[in-house]
């Protein structure tokens, strides 16, 4: 499927951009490390791994941003966020951001080693 045909990636709303979703990606986070790792908070236990959805354009209460805007957390650092009790660890939202981008790209990284997300002319390099 073209996803021009459907979607203008020009578009002027975020939330006219497509949403993806995969069964692949979010299986994909079982058993490995967590890539949050929120400190003091962090159980450093891949075997409660999941896909954390990060917050962003177009979640809503009905709707979670796209399956690609997620990071690889431990049941621990996602219940942290999702319920946002990070702040009696003494946690600033500012922190928990930086960890959830680092850990986004981090889990970028780790799909595209696992050949999960590709371009056509991609190079893994390093």
């Amino acid at each position: 499927m073209t996803i021009g045909k459907f979607f203008d990636p020009r578009a002027t709303s975020p939330l006219l951009l497509p949403k993806i979703r995969s069964e692949s990606i979010m299986a994909a986070a079982e058993g490995m490390q967590c890539a949050l790792r929120l400190p003091g908070i962090c159980n450093h236990d891949s075997s409660t791994t999941v896909n954390a959805h990060l917050p962003g354009i177009g979640k809503s209460s009905r709707s979670k941003v796209s399956d690609l805007h997620s990071a690889i957390a431990c049941a621990a650092c996602h219940d942290a966020i999702d319920n946002h009790t990070y702040q009696r660890r003494g946690l600033t939202p500012a922190i928990v951001l930086d960890a959830m981008l680092r850990g986004h790209c981090e889990t970028q990284a780790r799909w595209v080693a696992m050949g999960l997300i590709t371009g056509p002319d991609w190079e893994i390099v390093g």
